[in-house]
């Protein structure tokens, strides 16, 4: 509180009109600094986690009071937010996350694909952090479930592993299925944007996402991809139009998506196409922060 008091008395906020903020641990002091700032500022709150229980009590309504415009960034979170915070719904609105188009240098897919670890027919990425509620092991039973079928697919098991009990298990499953030459994992990656292009497929199996940054990379990268039917996966694809979605939890779902891509490869062209369509007309970067510049304009004016 004294350090909060301090800065808006040294500095004042001169010069400034909005004060953005990404995180919820920020908004605390956020609202303190708006409240002893020397100027009349704004206060702008982009959420990107849902939010799953009623904040109407008197602590949050005061500091709510002091939020001009929260920005959540899928239809879920927004009407959630709608739904537990006490903030007039007309000052929550959505507005989708972009990102950057990867480049067209062709690349380096010697990381992934080695002698004892072959490019095969289809070839599937996961990108994400190690951990069950990402659901790697929906991955790890519906590849176990198509090679059993004689399918020539591979998965790569992208990211930090954050449950080293939950890898080991993934491991050992790989192990006793003899799928090492099928499934493999590997660590974080810088820029994943730019290695997705070395698969056919990339998939998302987290349980329910607030969003799924991850497919609108691999979207942008023409990259056909498949996703959870939950959280805000549905407002990136289009089911069958741009994507694929699948029943959350299940390997089974996930199994016979991926099976009709193999089936058909002409599927897996259009639907590659027709997402980085989408992606490139609903997900970029220049469009979200062409939107963001117009609503903070406005929430100024």
């Amino acid at each position: 509180m004294e350090k909060c008091i301090d800065l808006a008395a040294e500095y004042g906020f001169q010069g400034v009109d909005i004060l953005h903020i990404h995180w919820n641990k920020d908004l605390n002091l956020a609202v303190l600094g708006k409240v002893f700032a020397s100027r009349n500022i704004k206060l702008v709150y982009s959420r990107h986690m849902d939010i799953t229980r009623n904040k109407h009590d008197l602590f949050h309504r005061w500091f709510y009071q002091h939020v001009d415009l929260l920005l959540a960034n899928s239809k879920l979170v927004t009407q959630n937010c709608q739904k537990f915070l006490p903030m007039d719904k007309d000052a929550i609105q959505l507005l989708y996350l972009g990102v950057a188009a990867p480049s067209t240098a062709t690349p380096d897919c010697s990381l992934f694909f080695t002698d004892s670890f072959p490019h095969r027919r289809l070839n599937i990425a996961c990108f994400g952090r190690i951990e069950p509620y990402k659901g790697q092991h929906i991955l790890v039973e519906a590849i176990n479930a198509l090679v059993n079928e004689g399918l020539d697919v591979s998965a790569s098991i992208i990211g930090h592993v954050m449950d080293s009990d939950y890898a080991e298990k993934l491991k050992a499953n790989i192990t006793s299925n003899k799928l090492s030459s099928h499934i493999q994992f590997q660590g974080f990656v810088e820029k994943p944007i730019e290695l997705m292009r070395c698969f056919e497929i990339v998939v998302l199996t987290t349980y329910q996402e607030t969003f799924g940054l991850v497919l609108a990379e691999a979207m942008r990268a023409s990259v056909a991809v498949i996703g959870t039917d939950a959280g805000g996966v549905p407002d990136i694809i289009e089911h069958e139009k741009s994507g694929l979605l699948i029943q959350p939890g299940s390997s089974e779902s996930l199994a016979t998506a991926i099976k009709q891509l193999y089936d058909d490869p002409a599927k897996l062209d259009k639907l590659s196409t027709q997402g980085k369509v989408r992606a490139d007309e609903h997900f970029s970067d220049d469009i979200h922060f062409n939107k963001l510049k117009s609503i903070l304009g406005e929430l100024v004016d």
